[in-house]
């Protein structure tokens, strides 16, 4: 998966999004609408991409130190906080 980081590629993309926008406002026409709209969706599917990595590999993370406290619940065994928080 593709993951990006809203720096240079969102930016980039955005002022080609917003120059196309401005484009079609000057000149109607279907082909500078299809222009901006390419680009908007690319914008959007780049954006919805990263939200998804992103919430995947939080709960990732959560799963996991989850699932270490319960094991460590079960044991009896206590496990220092830093420990636990370290590992994500």
């Amino acid at each position: 998966m593709l993951m990006y980081s809203f720096t240079v590629e969102y930016n980039i993309m955005i002022k080609k999004r917003d120059v196309a926008w401005k484009k079609y406002i000057q000149f109607k026409s279907t082909a500078n609408f299809d222009h901006y709209k390419n680009i908007r969706n690319t914008v959007n599917s780049m954006v919805r991409a990263d939200s998804a990595a992103h919430r995947k590999s939080l709960l990732d993370s959560w799963i996991k130190i989850t699932w270490l406290v319960l094991f460590n619940m079960a044991l009896l065994k206590p496990v220092p906080v830093s420990q636990i928080y370290s590992n994500r």
